[in-house]
């Protein structure tokens, strides 16, 4: 409690000060009267004072006379130390409104006393005012209508809930006679009753609503429920009204009825015998029977048969006494259909009645089955994803695991629930995931790493996804895991990278350019099934004014053709620069083809040496044939005039065979890609119509005859990927 001490001598001011801080109180001083009423004037002045009669500037008793008379709005409870002692300053000094007195020189244990005394009569006058407020606080809030009323039925109070019943403002009732509430007919028989009220005062509840009318301002007429109580320890006799305006009642009790009759819930009373006393028209409409009928048969009738025995010990177990919380049975309407019902009912034992609330849950119950049905359609589907899933709490503890999960490694779902990752994995790996779900955690966001396990099988690569789960409140729940084996994926990538090489290597195998030399043009072009091409073709210069051009074609596509094409081209060249003859060539390929090829492959070739000197040509057919286009648009075909390469190494080389060559004369090599093409009605693109597009370009540049090919192949299947290799070489002579 904090206490002012007010004293222009400094001494008596410091042992007063330094006294009272002994005791435990907090001491605010003042030296003069003035600056004491400063103090007892700003917002936390202290309620307990010790004031010095005489002072400069200001007494301490007109200090009193300020501060603790009748128009002071916080009296402070004020002790004066004084000098003086006669009785008629001591009368003085409290007559100016001084609480007790102390003189000097004080006596501790007298100033000990008197200050706890004022300090207890602070306290009890603080609790008092806080009551007193709290109370007023209460009338001016209070619901009912609250009226002070004199012995000549005037009103000295009113509350603002008793203005606004009646249509006043609490103000303007004041001084008015309570008859100015009263209808006018019954204001001189309220008289006599207010009259007859007075003589015998008790408390009394006047809540007919038939009878107890009051007026509002406007004229309108309400209907009232009165209480009436004396004031007690009051003469003459004042009586305190409350006044309830029954209005909003009857509209509630229309309201609830209408709430009632309206209700999609079911309101239903019944016998403990099992017979329905009331209910609502929710459940006649859910069953769909007559009102007679649902009087004249037992409730149990309408129940399924299924849930019949559960319900009447139900029942039986209420008609003791007690409530049913959320029971649900079925019942089963008209029509023969179900309908599932959450009761919440209680009863009273000794009226044999049971109160019960009903309601509809059919689409929640099946909405649960749905529920159900889904949870277990994500649990299959998870089961038998191909990937590592997981959900840990956040202390990094597994709450499930799928099926991939326990197989490759925590051994079960049971096994896992509630161990961590250290438990399934080497000690750097389970804090390096560790780490990983912390830092998720602080960011709220998912991490993706790859990783490295070793499994029973082995060392496997695992694209992993760690993310949070959110609930509905925002807040991170758990931790995800998905974990990819990657393994193929990466050994995919490599053997992208390696064909990618390969590719490129088998690229550069093929001639870098179109060869342009005296009398002759050449071009070469292919088209792979996949990323290697199992077709071989080339074109250069193997002796003084001789070109040997060659096409072959591997058996089958990808990466065994096009490595056993490698062998074909880099011996057919080797052997050609070495100025062997076709047939030689051919020899000496078919030996080697038939050591290095599989049983089941073959490589099938046309070879053929241009004579510019001579201006003819000779080839040779290992299974495969050309075109010759003569200017006029004549086509002579080229037929094989060997067997296939790679099969028998013992086939003899016949001649080669001999054409003379003619200015703007075009030889076209192919392989079987080009004309067993096949549209979608399974029709090749054949020899015939490979022969025609050649003959319409044969005009053109070597280059753009190749290419007329390749558009008539795309033309005829209507796509530019093709089942097979495809490689087409023209020669122009000039």
């Amino acid at each position: 409690m904090r206490i002012l001490v007010a004293d222009d001598d400094l001494v008596s001011l410091q042992i007063l000060q330094r006294f009272l801080q002994n005791l435990g109180y907090e001491v605010v001083t003042a030296t003069d009267g003035e600056q004491a009423a400063r103090i007892l004037d700003s917002e936390v002045a202290p309620r307990l004072a010790i004031v010095d009669w005489a002072m400069p500037g200001m007494t301490g008793i007109e200090l009193c006379r300020r501060f603790c008379g009748p128009t002071a709005t916080n009296p402070v409870h004020v002790i004066l130390l004084t000098a003086r002692t006669g009785n008629r300053d001591l009368v003085e000094g409290l007559g100016a409104g001084a609480s007790d007195y102390i003189r000097k020189p004080f006596d501790p244990e007298e100033l000990r006393a008197r200050v706890q005394v004022g300090a207890t009569i602070v306290k009890l006058r603080d609790r008092i005012e806080r009551r007193m407020q709290e109370f007023e606080d209460y009338l001016a809030d209070c619901p009912l209508g609250v009226l002070l009323v004199e012995r000549d039925g005037s009103i000295s109070y009113a509350n603002a809930r008793a203005g606004l019943i009646f249509g006043y403002l609490p103000d303007e009732l004041i001084g008015q006679p309570l008859e100015l509430l009263v209808p006018a007919p019954l204001r001189e028989l309220h008289v006599q009753l207010r009259e007859n009220y007075l003589r015998s005062p008790a408390a009394r509840m006047l809540a007919d609503r038939g009878s107890i009318v009051g007026q509002r301002r406007d004229g309108e007429m309400i209907p009232l429920a009165v209480g009436l109580n004396r004031i007690p320890l009051q003469e003459p006799v004042r009586t305190a009204c409350t006044v309830l305006d029954l209005t909003p009642l009857r509209s509630a009790e229309e309201q609830l009825e209408q709430f009632f009759n309206l209700s999609l819930d079911i309101f239903c009373i019944a016998s403990t015998d099992g017979y329905l006393l009331q209910w609502n028209p929710a459940l006649s409409r859910l069953l769909g029977y007559p009102e007679a009928e649902m009087k004249s048969r037992s409730m149990f009738d309408f129940v399924h048969p299924d849930d019949l025995t559960r319900i009447r010990d139900e029942v039986q177990r209420l008609s003791l006494g007690g409530e049913t919380v959320e029971f649900h049975c079925r019942l089963r309407s008209i029509e023969g259909v179900d309908f599932w019902i959450e009761w919440n009912a209680y009863a009273l034992a000794g009226r044999k009645r049971i109160y019960a609330v009903g309601r509809d849950i059919t689409d929640r119950i099946r909405a649960e089955e749905q529920l159900q049905y889904l949870r277990s359609r994500e649990r299959l589907l998870l089961n038998n994803i191909p990937a590592n899933i997981s959900i840990k709490d956040l202390d990094g503890r597994y709450e499930f695991v799928n099926r991939r999960h326990a197989e490759l490694i925590s051994g079960s779902l049971e096994n896992a629930v509630g161990k961590t990752a250290f438990e399934f994995f080497a000690e750097s790996l389970a804090l390096q995931i560790r780490q990983q779900e912390t830092a998720i955690l602080e960011r709220r966001e998912p991490i993706t790493v790859e990783e490295k396990l070793t499994l029973k099988d082995g060392d496997h690569d695992y694209l992993t996804v760690r993310f949070p789960l959110i609930d509905n409140s925002g807040s991170v729940c758990a931790l995800a895991s998905v974990s990819t084996d990657i393994s193929e994926t990466l050994r995919s990538r490599q053997m992208e990278r390696e064909l990618d090489i390969a590719q490129d290597f088998q690229r550069h195998l093929y001639p870098q350019s179109r060869m342009s030399t005296a009398g002759v043009e050449i071009a070469g072009s292919n088209r792979a099934a996949s990323r290697l091409c199992g077709d071989y073709y080339d074109f250069f210069e193997s002796r003084p004014q001789c070109v040997l051009v060659g096409v072959a074609d591997v058996s089958g596509h990808g990466v065994g053709p096009a490595l056993q094409m490698t062998n074909v081209c880099c011996l057919t060249r080797v052997l050609g620069r070495m100025k062997f003859r076709p047939e030689n060539i051919l020899s000496q390929l078919n030996e080697n083809l038939c050591e290095s090829l599989p049983d089941d492959s073959f490589v099938s070739m046309f070879l053929a040496e241009i004579n510019l000197a001579e201006k003819s040509v000779s080839y040779l057919g290992a299974g495969h044939e050309g075109l010759l286009v003569h200017p006029d648009g004549a086509v002579r075909h080229l037929e094989s005039t060997h067997g296939l390469l790679g099969i028998d190494p013992t086939m003899p080389m016949s001649p080669m065979s001999t054409l003379p060559i003619h200015a703007g004369e075009v030889l076209v090599l192919f392989t079987d890609g080009v004309w067993e093409t096949t549209n979608p009605r399974q029709e090749q693109f054949g020899l015939q119509r490979t022969a025609e597009v050649i003959r319409q370009s044969r005009g053109q540049t070597p280059q753009e005859i190749i290419e007329s090919v390749f558009a008539a192949m795309d033309e005829f299947t209507g796509s530019a990927t093709h089942p097979d290799d495809a490689t087409v070489v023209v020669v122009k002579f000039l």
